[in-house]
């Protein structure tokens, strides 16, 4: 079965005889190593027996291909259920599983951080469709995530945030959970006594020379501008930037663009869809965002979108070389919007 994540906070609180394995995965390891942690500060706290919290490894799996069987089948000095926490997934941690779920122990429970399999992995494909195992998938923290993230965090700080301070943190950090934990943390910390964050609060904490980058480059790429795209992606470049994460940023830009889009074809005036928006779009990029709604229809966004699909799985591959791909991807991106530009 799938969870969802309030699934899995209750299943970890009180775990429940009918799920004996867990398998935690996707793209956010951040997300994926709190889940994790999660489950095994819980459970254990709530076990009674030290030795039934077991922890293995691939390592234990190279010297002893059935340890799995032989650690849910050994002998608990006081009782109680045994779980066992597997920080990583190869072929043959793969097996064991399967072999261990044609006929699990019903005292054992089995949690696996199995990092960025996809899900299209025979395992989670199966573990889907299981009647006594659940997945849970960790995808990417969109703005809008990041944005909540930051507010709980912070009101629960005592510290409140301005709205385009907001916007601004949400979409200029990376999508990885625990990088968002630990940049909100250090909001946290340099606010001292000042309990309200402003804009150039944020500009100084996030910021490098690359603090605008990704917003820089998205309204770049949707306004047709390809030279200055191509100057500010050779500059994200040479700060260490992955070309993955930027495929990622400009198609949660190009989501935005979408949903107003749509929400106009639907005859929701434009100001209402801009700001249905979270977080909203700050206030001095308003004009420019007008400007490339005004650019792009729902049929060539749909385009841009498979465009970005498939320069994301091809720059998963070590066969592309990704800085190019993705030097190619802007550049026809923004051309087609310069063109759309000139029409309109």
């Amino acid at each position: 079965m799938i969870f969802k994540e309030n699934q899995f906070i209750n299943f970890i609180q009180k775990p429940s005889s009918d799920i004996r394995v867990v398998v935690i995965y996707g793209p956010n390891l951040g997300l994926i190593g709190e889940y994790y942690e999660k489950a095994f500060t819980k459970i254990t706290k709530n076990n009674n027996d030290p030795f039934n919290i077991i922890t293995l490894s691939s390592n234990s799996f190279k010297e002893n291909s059935s340890v799995l069987m032989d650690e849910v089948s050994s002998f608990s000095l006081l009782g109680g259920s045994k779980s066992i926490f597997i920080k990583e997934i190869d072929a043959t941690i793969k097996n064991s599983l399967k072999e261990y779920l044609k006929n699990p122990i019903e005292e054992s429970l089995v949690i696996i951080n199995a990092g960025d399999l996809k899900n299209s992995d025979s395992l989670i494909t199966s573990l889907k469709k299981a009647k006594n195992a659940a997945v849970i998938a960790c995808y990417d923290d969109k703005a809008a995530d990041i944005s909540q993230i930051a507010t709980n965090k912070l009101r629960d700080a005592g510290i409140s945030i301005e709205r385009d301070a907001l916007g601004m943190l949400a979409n200029n950090i990376s999508s990885d959970r625990q990088i968002v934990n630990s940049e909100i943390d250090k909001i946290i910390t340099y606010a001292g006594d000042n309990k309200n964050i402003k804009i150039r609060d944020i500009r100084l904490l996030i910021g490098n020379s690359s603090e605008y980058s990704n917003d820089d480059l998205c309204y770049a790429i949707a306004l047709g501008k390809d030279v200055e795209a191509q100057k500010i992606y050779s500059r994200m470049i040479n700060e260490g930037i992955e070309p993955v994460s930027i495929i990622r940023s400009i198609n949660m830009h190009f989501q935005k663009i979408f949903s107003v889009v749509s929400q106009i074809d639907n005859k929701t005036p434009i100001e209402s869809a801009i700001n249905s928006l979270i977080p909203r779009i700050i206030f001095f990029r308003m004009a420019d965002f007008r400007k490339q709604v005004s650019i792009w229809n729902g049929k060539s966004l749909q385009s841009i979108f498979g465009l970005l699909l498939k320069a994301e799985k091809e720059s998963k591959s070590t066969n592309y070389p990704n800085i190019e791909l993705v030097s190619r991807l802007i550049l026809q991106i923004s051309v087609a919007a310069k063109k759309s530009a000139v029409r309109r």
